[in-house]
């Protein structure tokens, strides 16, 4: 039997990253494995500050503003469930996307990864193409990639 004890769950805060998030929170919870959440800012994008990155981070630095770290983490543990939390360990690191998701992976030794995916195709991405891919490509472990519901109308 497979026993999942660790589980990395990458988080920007968008809709797709919270909805894989209830998917980790509840098999870390089911498994009572430990839940690893992990903010990356990109290193691509120059950030011009805002409620989350401020002070500004430039585009040259490697490390977080100790502060603005802080903030993350605060920000980052408000979406978990209350239940699981005490078993929450935060990662926030400085890079690209889906080279650091693989090296927290490695890191960690995490059993499973769980993330959203934008669901995008055709031009949208031969041209910005997909972090869930690229890990799903060089992950060390299995990898849930989770879709947003399809909204019915009524």
């Amino acid at each position: 039997m497979i026993k999942l004890q660790k589980i990395l769950c990458p988080l920007d805060f968008s809709e797709n990253s919270l909805e894989a998030l209830k998917y980790a929170a509840h098999t870390a919870l089911r498994e009572d494995a430990t839940l690893y959440l992990i903010h990356i800012v990109d290193s691509r994008v120059y950030d011009y500050g805002g409620p989350i990155y401020e002070p500004v981070i430039p585009a040259k630095k490697s490390k977080i503003d100790p502060a603005a770290k802080d903030r993350l983490r605060d920000k980052l543990l408000e979406k978990v469930p209350k239940e699981i939390q005490d078993r929450v360990e935060m990662v926030i690191s400085f890079g690209v996307p889906f080279v650091e998701i693989i090296r927290a992976a490695r890191d960690y030794d995490v059993d499973l990864i769980v993330m959203g995916t934008q669901g995008r195709t055709g031009v949208s991405h031969i041209l910005i193409g997909s972090v869930a891919e690229r890990v799903v490509r060089k992950a060390p472990c299995p990898v849930l990639t989770v879709k947003m519901p399809v909204k019915q109308d009524v």
